[in-house]
């Protein structure tokens, strides 16, 4: 599979490889064997068929400390193999390999812990240990864990309630989101019984 994108605006350019903007599809160059993408405001990850990722743009690529010149071509994402998923934000990157274990890199935004309470990196290091991992989901200041339990796992800012949790405080670690009854978790997998 090989990757086109486009950019409307011109502060992506550097995500399609080149620094001149598009207006209409162009592939990446250098880039085939794709099984996913994810791609915030400044830098772009493809997932390959081999289970490794690459990385282009700016920001926090996972190689080391934030570029703030972009990365022009696809490059491997060090140390990060088997990867089933990638997702990516405006400051932090998460990503699910297939055993089930989640990685992250890159910083907080304001007073959230959206990579939990694991050291901040910027390359790959493990952010939970709170067993397999069936999805993974990242927003600005947030991120979201889907256990294969079902549950759900929230990190990062609290300022409005984001977390789930029937809070607003803030939280060192990933915490269990709860429905809306506040009676117990918030189960995302109709199959499974949370006692």
């Amino acid at each position: 599979t090989e990757i086109y994108t486009l950019s409307l605006h011109d502060a992506l350019p550097i995500c399609l490889g080149t620094t001149t903007a598009s207006l209409v599809p162009v592939q990446v160059p250098g880039l085939s064997g794709v099984k996913s993408v994810a791609a915030t405001y400044h830098r772009s990850f493809a997932v390959m068929v081999d289970g490794t990722a690459m990385a282009w743009g700016s920001g926090a690529l996972g190689d080391g400390p934030w570029k703030s010149t972009g990365q022009l071509t696809p490059m491997p994402v060090p140390g990060l193999t088997n990867v089933a998923e990638i997702s990516t934000s405006t400051y932090h990157t998460l990503a699910r390999r297939v055993d089930g274990s989640v990685w992250g890199w890159g910083t907080t935004w304001g007073a959230g812990s959206e990579l939990g309470s694991s050291p901040r990196s910027w390359t790959p290091v493990p952010i939970t240990n709170l067993g397999p991992m069936q999805g993974i989901s990242t927003g600005q200041g947030i991120s979201g864990l889907l256990g294969s339990n079902g549950l759900l796992y929230m990190a990062g800012t609290n300022s409005v309630g984001q977390l789930g949790d029937g809070t607003f405080a803030q939280h060192p670690d990933f915490v269990l989101a709860v429905n809306p009854t506040l009676d117990g978790y918030l189960n995302l997998s109709t199959g499974t019984t949370v006692n």
